[in-house]
C-alpha cells in the first residue's frame, strides 16, 4: 500500500467506524466526580477504539481465516452483550480492591 492509501483508509476508519465503552466510574461520594472511561480514552488517543476494532477484524479475516459471517456474528453478539449486561456504574471502592 502506498502512503496515500494508508491515509485514506485511516480517514475512513475514523469517519465510519464507531465504538464506545458505556463505563462510568463514580466515587462513593456521588455523581459529581464521575469519570466516563470512553471520554478519557478519546482524550488521550482519539478514535483508538475504532482503530483497534478494525485491526482486530483484519486479523480475524486475513490471518485467522475466519469467514465474514463469523466476524459479523461475533460483532453483533459482542455489541448486544455490552449494551445489555455492562451498563452498570462501577464504584471506585470496587476498583480499589483490584489495584
Amino acid at each position: 500500500m502506498t502512503i496515500l492509501g494508508l491515509i485514506v483508509v485511516g480517514a475512513l476508519i475514523a469517519s465510519f467506524v464507531s465504538l464506545s465503552i458505556p463505563l462510568v466510574i463514580t466515587p462513593p461520594g456521588g455523581e459529581t466526580a464521575a469519570v466516563n472511561v470512553d471520554d478519557m480514552i478519546n482524550a488521550i488517543f482519539p478514535n483508538l477504539l475504532p482503530l483497534l476494532l478494525t485491526i482486530g477484524v483484519y486479523r480475524l479475516y486475513a490471518k485467522k481465516k475466519k469467514s465474514p459471517l463469523f466476524i459479523m456474528g461475533f460483532h453483533i453478539g459482542y455489541r448486544n452483550f455490552i449494551n445489555n449486561h455492562w451498563k452498570i456504574k462501577w464504584n471506585l471502592y470496587i476498583l480499589e480492591r483490584f489495584i
